[in-house]
């Protein structure tokens, strides 16, 4: 029998009167702890999610959408500290969160590689709601996580790891990959000997000074530190896998 452990559970805040009549299709927390909300009215609560139905096959989420619909940003932490309408967002299945100069990243879970072009699936708005750029951050995206300097942590589901959507080459082939917030790779995961390569990135936890992940197959708690260095533990036992 298992035994059974007492938590404490403490209200932080009531997000009600901030969100108000509107939606939430995203939410995240930000760098600094902070809740980063992403807003529709009722009307468009549905229009990030539409899918494509293939007649005789399956059924596929867009990669991105043909018509274009407001929504609203929020970071909160206890008193909103910012609140940005974004009146033209064309992303689908979304991933919201912070950059400096209160700059939003909002990505595209899927994206398509056609013709030897593929989509740009992450957007940055300015404070004001404006698109200021685009870039590409890969196909099959599971978690997206920003740092108070402005790097873009992603990882990736299977489809990302091992390529869909057109992608021979996928960005998301090691499963973890670390960006600038122009969409530049600077670091993707490497595991250290011992350890299996990520086939799909199932856990991530961007802290202050590090980033932990937990992935498929061996499910091992990965740590990469501030210099990249990469440990590894066995999630079962906690033995260290790597110096």
């Amino acid at each position: 029998m298992t035994e059974m452990t007492a938590h404490d559970f403490k209200l932080r805040a009531d997000l009600s009167e901030v969100v108000g009549d509107h939606k939430i299709i995203a939410s995240s927390v930000g760098p600094n702890g902070e809740a980063c909300l992403l807003l529709v009215s009722p009307k468009f609560e549905k229009a990030p999610f539409e899918r494509e139905a293939r007649k005789g096959f399956a059924i596929f989420p867009f990669s991105k959408r043909v018509n274009h619909y407001p929504a609203t940003f929020v970071r909160f932490n206890g008193h909103v500290l910012q609140r940005t309408e974004l009146s033209e967002v064309d992303i689908a299945f979304p991933s919201v969160q912070p950059l400096p100069n209160g700059e939003i990243l909002l990505v595209g879970a899927r994206c398509h590689y056609r013709q030897g072009n593929p989509e740009e699936n992450a957007a940055v708005f300015n404070r004001t709601g404006e698109i200021v750029r685009r870039f590409v951050l890969g196909d099959e995206i599971n978690s997206v996580q920003t740092t108070s300097p402005g790097s873009v942590w992603v990882s990736y589901f299977d489809e990302g790891v091992f390529g869909n959507y057109g992608w021979d080459k996928p960005m998301g082939a090691a499963g973890l990959v670390c960006f600038e917030a122009t969409g530049r790779v600077v670091w993707e995961f490497e595991p250290p000997v011992g350890v299996d390569a990520i086939a799909d990135c199932y856990a991530l936890n961007v802290a202050a000074d590090s980033v932990w992940a937990c992935y498929y197959t061996e499910f091992p708690v990965v740590k990469v530190d501030s210099e990249w260095r990469v440990r590894a533990w066995r999630s079962t036992h906690r033995e260290c896998l790597s110096p």
